[in-house]
Order: C-alpha cells, then structure tokens, then sequence
C-alpha cells in the first residue's frame, strides 16, 4: 500500500512538472503569429515578418505573468516598435534585427529590471535614431549594435543609456567620432568596441575621468594617431585593438610605468613611423605588442616588440 502511494505522489509531481514547463509559454493563439519555445532551458518568443503594430501589442498584453529568456523581432516593416514591448514584456534579452521603420519607438517605455541584454542588427530607419528610448532602461548591462545608421555616439548616449552598462559594440555604424563626454558616467563599464567605422581621431575626455575596463577594441577605422593622454586613467586595461588604421604616430603614453597592466595592445596593418617619437617604445615590453613599421626604410617590416636602442638615432 506504502509503495501505492509513493508512486501516486511520484506520478502527480511528475504532472505538476510537466504543467510548470508547459506554462513557460502562452497559449499558442495568445502569441500568434509570433511563437514561444522552450529549448535548452531557454523560453523563446520570436516574432517575424510583422507588418502591424497592433500585433506586437496583442502578443505583449497576452505575455503578462510571463518571462522570456530571448525576444526576437525580425524580418519585419513597421512604422515603429510600440513601447509596450519593452514595457509589458518580460525578458532577460531582446534582438531586433532586419527591420525597417519609420522611427524606432512610438514612446519612451518603463522597462523591467529583467532586461540585461539588447542586440540592434541591421535596422533601416527613416527617421534619425535617438537613444531616448532607453531612459528607464536602468538595468541594462550590454548593448550590441551593428548596421545601425549612427554617425556620431553623442552625449545623449551618456544621458539616456543605463549606468549599469558594461559592455557596448559598435560594428558597421558609420560612425566617424565620439564626442566628448560620450561615455561619461559608464562607472561600470568594462568593453568598449567600435569597430569597422570611420573614426579618424579618439579623445580621453568621451570616457570616464576614471575608466576600469579591461577591454577597448577600435580596429579597422581611419585612426591617425595616439595621442599621450589616451591612456591616461585607465587601470585596469589589458587589452586593446588598433589594428586595420592608419596610425602612423604613437606618442609616448603619459605615465608610462603605470601602463604595466596591458598584456596585449595590436597595432598590426598600421603604416607606423619607427622615428625618434617612437623610441619610447624599447622601454615598454607587453606580453604581445603586434605590429611592424613601414617607415624609415631600414626598420621596415620590423616587429614593433623586437624594436631595441639601437634602431634609434635620437
């Protein structure tokens, strides 16, 4: 009889688990067209090929008492994305990609603390994009954005995205500066990338006055130089990617004992001058400093952490 009943409790917790994972996701008619899976122990809702708003806004008032792990809009035109996704929609991470709007949102929505990650790729916008839309997103911690139309990160960045923020990507934004102040008040901001742009010149004063992160990547750009300041403030820093340039200055770093810290700085695909402004460098021996010099002729090809006193005629 004991054995009866342990395999009732048995069978009815194996129900209840069943009835748990099947309520991850709405009914299928709650998100239609859109669909929600659970795969992997992540609970997906993807929404494609949408042309009406009205359906986004159908799908995020029938996701009440959910939580996604991923929401996807895809391959879709609409006049704009309506904030009660952002608001109403449960989620740790949200992708758009391949879309075209006339404007980004139609309001700026109170999102939940929930949403960590957010992917923009390859979105066509008739109008210009503006960061407003992520003001009272206040617990965002990394933002991918690439084929964006952003010519130019501005102050607004600094004023409407989370100071949570530790991870930013900028790829193929067209985006040619940074303006001053940019990136502020990022106290947690670990990453940096902007990559596959047109920058044509970097200032200290668009980052922290006091900048922690490990990480900042801006190869293939149109960078000319390095200025000695670049470095200046920045502690923790132990890797960084100029490669893919057009730097043929590097001037000696402020404080350069402080700069210990750095194990891999790339200068590779840089048509850098091996003149008196670069002996410094002999002095400065990262784990991997990459790159050779174009010019003067004798030094060409030569590895930038093979470079000695010798090379120098100062």
């Amino acid at each position: 009889m004991q054995n009866k009943n342990l395999l009732a409790i048995l069978l009815l917790s194996a129900l209840s688990v069943v009835c748990v994972v099947e309520s991850l996701c709405p009914d299928l008619e709650d998100t239609a067209p859109c669909k929600c899976k659970r795969i992997h122990g992540k609970t997906t809702l993807t929404c494609k090929n949408v042309t009406n708003v009205r359906v986004l806004e159908k799908v995020a008032k029938n996701s009440d008492g959910y939580r996604y792990d991923e929401v996807y809009i895809v391959e879709s035109k609409l006049p704009h994305l309506p904030w009660i996704v952002l608001e109403e929609i449960r989620m740790t991470s949200l992708i758009l990609k391949d879309l075209a709007l006339t404007q980004f949102y139609d309001d700026v929505p109170y999102t939940p603390d929930e949403l960590k990650n957010i992917y923009l790729q390859n979105i066509r916008l008739k109008k210009d994009f503006s960061w407003k839309f992520l003001k009272y997103t206040k617990s965002l911690e990394f933002l991918y954005v690439e084929h964006v139309h952003i010519p130019v990160i501005t102050t607004e960045f600094n004023e409407f995205v989370s100071p949570e923020l530790k991870e930013v990507f900028f790829l193929y934004t067209d985006t040619k500066e940074i303006q001053i102040d940019a990136f502020r008040d990022f106290r947690y901001l670990d990453s940096v990338a902007v990559i596959n742009n047109r920058l044509r010149k970097l200032q200290r004063s668009s980052f922290p006055k006091l900048f922690n992160g490990t990480k900042l990547n801006f190869q293939s750009n149109y960078l000319t130089e390095i200025k000695e300041s670049f470095f200046t403030g920045m502690p923790n820093l132990k890797a960084v990617y100029f490669n893919g340039n057009q730097i043929s200055r590097i001037y000696e770093p402020n404080d350069l004992a402080k700069l210990s810290h750095i194990e891999i700085i790339d200068f590779t695909g840089n048509p850098i001058k091996c003149d008196c402004y670069l002996e410094w460098v002999t002095n400065w021996k990262p784990k991997s400093l990459r790159g050779t010099c174009a010019s003067p002729k004798q030094l060409r090809k030569k590895r930038l952490q093979n470079l000695t006193e010798e090379d120098f005629d100062c």
